[in-house]
């Protein structure tokens, strides 16, 4: 039924885009070129219509918006926010209707009353499905941005994500405020001079309110330690926070690591973390070069040699024994040995 409403749109456009160059044509003489203009802006709105029967919404959406920068009207306004709805930018969706609906009140109802009511429930619908997330940030000199777009003004003093140009992010308009935002995964940028960089991942969920505090002078840095050898031993601030590569919190200021692993030169460092810094340490542990002095099995070869060479001075010096007096019984008639 949706489908079908769009294609009335484009049947009743085309119509009266039509009837719009007859009566300039016969009250102005409209000049040629600007009849190539309408011409080209109907051809384009055609083969929108034609991509939204194909359900090619993001093709249908690049040829309404081409006819609209030929030919302005209400009824391509309202197409092209009925695709940006079924891509799923709800807030740039809610953005398009509104203003289609706004620009048919000043333009003798551009738009139909049809369209209208289904502008106005399309609205609605999308305003049941969005997300808000309630930001309180401690600077009011930091800007913030939401997927590399800086924040538009809403309605009711809310501030809107997705629909202004990408760009830079934009001073946050109070300490705390409410941003409307279409469902799903975000990355909220926050920036303050003088500090790095904060990006806080987000997934929103269709109709749902999420909270977040910041504050760009306190928050904890990162710091990613990694080394030219596996599995190394990391201390930060001597406690042990696992093996290399590993990732750890700390909050701003100095911090000692150390990177160490049998066999290989220790690793030493300081490192000074700035708020909400994100930094990577790449430790080198070159080979340990042990002096020969210091192996043990030097020492046990050497021992062994000292015991060697004491057996053989003591075999070179040591008396020829002597055998003990004759002894010649108790008959005496053995002959003694000849001396």
């Amino acid at each position: 039924m949706r489908v079908v409403r769009l294609l009335v749109a484009v049947a009743i456009l085309g119509a009266t885009l039509t009837s719009e160059t007859r009566a300039s044509a016969q009250a102005t003489a409209t000049t040629a070129n600007e009849g190539t203009v309408d011409q080209r802006s109907r051809e384009e709105f055609r083969t929108g219509g034609r991509l939204v029967e194909q359900s090619e919404w993001a093709a249908a959406l690049a040829a309404f918006e081409r006819s609209l920068a030929l030919k302005p009207h209400a009824l391509t306004v309202y197409n092209i926010g009925v695709c940006q709805r079924f891509l799923g930018r709800y807030t740039l969706a809610a953005q398009t209707l509104r203003s289609a609906l706004s620009r048919s009140d000043g333009n003798d109802g551009e738009l139909p009353q049809l369209f209208r009511d289904q502008a106005k429930a399309y609205v609605d619908e999308i305003d049941r499905k969005l997300a808000r997330i309630t930001l309180t940030v401690a600077q009011s000199e930091a800007t913030v941005a939401v997927d590399g777009r800086p924040l538009a003004s809403g309605t009711e003093g809310e501030v809107v994500a997705g629909v202004a140009p990408p760009g830079e992010g934009k001073r946050v308009p109070a300490a705390r405020f409410v941003v409307v935002a279409d469902p799903g995964p975000h990355v909220l940028t926050f920036q303050l001079e003088g500090h790095d960089t904060l990006e806080v991942r987000r997934d929103l969920k269709p109709g749902t309110s999420d909270e977040l505090a910041m504050s760009l002078t306190e928050q904890d840095a990162t710091l990613q330690i990694d080394a030219d050898r596996p599995q190394c031993v990391v201390h930060v601030d001597d406690v042990d926070v696992g093996l290399t590569p590993v990732s750890v919190t700390r909050p701003p200021g100095r911090h000692a690591i150390v990177v160490a692993r049998d066999g290989f030169v220790t690793y030493r460092s300081t490192v000074t973390l700035r708020p909400g810094q994100r930094t990577r340490l790449a430790a080198e542990l070159p080979v340990e070069r042990i002096p020969l002095t210091k192996r043990w099995w030097f020492w046990s070869a050497a021992v062994a040699v000292v015991a060697t060479g004491a057996a053989v001075t003591y075999a070179a010096t040591r008396p020829t024994p002597q055998p003990p007096p004759y002894d010649r019984g108790s008959t005496g008639w053995t002959v003694p040995p000849r001396e």
